[in-house]
């Protein structure tokens, strides 16, 4: 019996290690350049309350909706605390915030441990493209929760669970407000499921349940009434929609674009969809519409922008219970064991040891953070300064107090935001040099640049008399206008 009590106590603890040790492995340490606006919106939000004018590009006037208000504050102070360190630690508590949140939900799905640890390694491996320290850590919690809410509440009728849901839309309006909507579909997906609708040969595996469909029409209701309930109102809930169809930030921001196989991650993300619908092939589970309807249009979403291939991955967590009626109905009770062993020594050791050899251990990434050439910027510019900046390096110069011509709130710069404003097609052009350009550069009389070294922009400088470079480096150029 002692030994027995031994295994009981000393078994979670090393699970629960385990749990850690993966997720320190995937967290990157290089800060993103949001995380640096953040951190001056933060600040500012602190000092002087809410605002809707920005004041940190060069252009006057610029409507603003601080949409990730909270996250924002919340950010500003752990910078205070700790600088990148304490926001790298904050990254690491979100991400096993967002790592056990998945466990209970894999867990309230299949009833299994280790088959439920096996599946969230893989969601987590799949994830490390979106772990940063940004107000999407946040809403991934919060949608996961949610799910788990459903999930339980979909066997239990209790209260509490429906106080839960609840609080997810107020929490979700203060700190990521623009992916609110999400909220609503995933709701209207478990209302289906109330109602046990039938759609060809798929159906719920319970019986309609008008009185919970109820219940979540009014969470619905409630949840849309909560959406008001932030600083800026009605401005913070219709924020989202005045970037839907955006055409700038279709076009040219990386995370909106379709899925495109870029790196090993994304070819991890194509054979993980393969694998999820190889499992809804093979099991002989009944399949329930709201599974589906959760795999595939996540899936659809996914194949739509890139940035929503993380809700697929959170969504597809439904598929671990098609997983274990494989595993039963082909008798193969201890895959789930040897799955979870081969998957903790591959995410410890393995691939963690390649991640760790291979990545970034510095905070700031010369890709975001061009840190020598801004710190001879600063000594360069003075009040009469109009300067031209590279997208990505808008937020660190934010950060450092300069003024910017454009940055990664790329709705901001945009007609669909801020009527008649034209910065984000603009820059495009000088980027570019596509037909236009010239005008773009009059439009706005830069006498700064600070461009990528060797970048078309760069090359097109070099040829001209009036310019000068007066520092350049692997990554940063920065030109003056001879006077």
């Amino acid at each position: 019996m002692g030994k027995v009590n031994i295994k009981k106590n000393i078994a979670p603890i090393l699970f629960a290690i385990a749990i850690v040790i993966s997720v320190i492995i995937l967290c990157p340490k290089p800060m993103q350049n949001d995380t640096f606006w953040s951190i001056k919106i933060g600040e500012k939000l602190v000092k002087d309350g809410t605002w809707d004018v920005d004041p940190f590009s060069m252009h006057e006037g610029l409507k603003y909706v601080a949409h990730h208000f909270f996250t924002d504050v919340v950010i500003y102070f752990v910078y205070v605390l700790g600088g990148f360190t304490g926001l790298y630690i904050l990254e690491i508590l979100m991400a096993l915030g967002l790592a056990w949140i998945l466990y209970l939900l894999n867990k309230e799905l299949c009833g299994s441990k280790k088959l439920s640890y096996t599946m969230l390694c893989m969601q987590m491996v799949l994830l490390t493209l979106f772990i940063s320290v940004r107000a999407q850590m946040i809403s991934y919690m919060l949608f996961a929760l949610e799910l788990l809410l459903l999930e339980k509440s979909r066997k239990q009728d209790k209260l509490k669970y429906y106080i839960g849901l609840g609080i997810i839309p107020l929490l979700l309006t203060n700190f990521h407000m623009g992916v609110a909507p999400f909220y609503f579909i995933l709701l209207g997906v478990y209302g289906l499921d109330a109602l046990n609708i039938k759609f060809l040969w798929l159906k719920t595996n319970t019986k309609p349940d008008s009185k919970r469909f109820k219940k979540l029409i009014l969470l619905g209701i409630i949840g849309i009434l909560l959406l008001f309930v932030n600083p800026y109102g009605i401005d913070g809930v219709v924020y989202c929609f005045k970037t839907l169809g955006n055409d700038f930030i279709n076009t040219y921001i990386d995370e909106f674009q379709p899925f495109s196989m870029r790196d090993s991650i994304t070819m991890l993300h194509v054979l993980y969809i393969i694998f999820v619908l190889f499992v809804f092939m093979v099991s002989k589970a009944k399949v329930d519409l709201k599974d589906m309807l959760l795999i595939f249009g996540t899936l659809f979403m996914h194949f739509m922008a890139y940035r929503y291939t993380s809700l697929f991955i959170i969504c597809s967590a439904v598929i671990v219970k098609y997983i274990l009626s494989i595993i039963k109905t082909m008798e193969l009770e201890k895959v789930d064991k040897i799955a979870f062993i081969v998957t903790s020594v591959l995410i410890t050791f393995v691939l963690g040891i390649d991640m760790l050899s291979t990545r970034n251990l510095d905070y700031l990434e010369d890709a975001v953070a061009p840190v020598k050439a801004v710190e001879v910027l600063k000594e360069n510019i003075d009040e009469d300064t109009i300067l031209y900046n590279e997208y990505i390096w808008g937020g660190y110069l934010i950060l450092n107090d300069v003024k910017v011509f454009i940055d990664s709130r790329a709705d901001l710069y945009t007609e669909e935001y801020n009527e008649g404003i034209t910065v984000a097609k603009d820059f495009a052009k000088i980027q570019m040099l596509q037909e236009g350009y010239k005008e773009a550069m009059d439009k706005y009389n830069f006498n700064m640049y600070l461009v990528h070294s060797n970048s078309l922009t760069s090359r097109m400088l070099d040829d001209k008399e009036e310019f000068e470079r007066i520092y350049t480096d692997d990554t940063a150029s920065i030109y003056k206008k001879v006077k």
